[in-house]
């Protein structure tokens, strides 16, 4: 049986506001975290991470579906060839960098992720009436807003099992 699974990320004044992150499977299985100041790709990371986690001992397929080709890119094809170069871009950034964005990040993703074939990242697109992924959306933002107004929000049962 595949497990399928939705992560999101939102943050508040991107690129170094409140941002939070969600994973969801169903009304029994999900979890958020949040960061005091953090970028949306982080918070997208984070989910996709998380997710993979909590996971890690599951033994069939996991799909795991985000609307961040960002985060999906950056844990399962660039970081190949940024592995293979020592963790620097090929090319300069628009400021002449050849820094990655996110790097920490990136890198426990990665190796995470690395000889994990059971585990798929898929792009569903943001916003589109997914159940899955309005459901990790609205917790995420739901996180982010609750923090906003000073309130404290349910991190969630974490994976239980199905």
């Amino acid at each position: 049986m595949e497990l399928v699974v939705a992560t999101d990320g939102a943050c508040h004044q991107n690129p170094n506001g409140i941002a939070a992150w969600a994973w969801y499977i169903d009304k029994s299985n999900w979890k958020v975290g949040s960061f005091e100041q953090a970028s949306n790709n982080v918070a997208e990371l984070a989910g996709i991470i998380e997710a993979s986690k909590a996971l890690i001992e599951y033994d069939g397929n996991i799909r795991i579906l985000s609307d961040s080709q960002y985060a999906i890119k950056s844990l399962r094809v660039w970081s190949k060839k940024w592995e293979q170069y020592g963790w620097k871009k090929l090319y300069p950034n628009k400021e002449g960098s050849y820094e990655i964005a996110n790097l920490d990040l990136i890198k426990e993703g990665y190796y995470l992720l690395k000889n994990k074939d059971n585990i798929k990242l898929d792009w569903v697109k943001g916003h589109s009436g997914h159940f899955l992924n309005d459901a990790a959306d609205s917790l995420a933002t739901g996180t982010v807003q609750r923090i906003l107004a000073n309130k404290n929000f349910n991190s969630g049962p974490g994976y239980s099992g199905l």
